[in-house]
């Protein structure tokens, strides 16, 4: 990993989407959407354990420079 930080699992995730939601909520917004990439399972992990659904899936072909597959999904809570 070299220098680099690594921030996975330590809850920065959820403390930013936890505010965002807290900031839509307060703004009046009956709800927020997202994307994600299908195959990204801890992201889809914490969107679900917020409640978001996933509405809609979206194709997208795998591709040498895109390392995800199974397209996106558009998420909703």
């Amino acid at each position: 990993m070299g220098s680099e930080m690594c921030i996975r699992d330590r809850g920065v995730g959820a403390l930013l989407l936890d505010a965002v939601l807290a900031m839509a909520a307060d703004a009046g917004f009956s709800g927020v959407s997202l994307h994600v990439w299908a195959d990204n399972k801890p992201a889809l992990k914490l969107y679900e354990s917020r409640g978001f659904k996933a509405i809609q899936a979206i194709d997208i072909p795998r591709r040498d420079r895109m390392p995800h597959s199974g397209g996106k999904l558009l998420m909703q809570a």
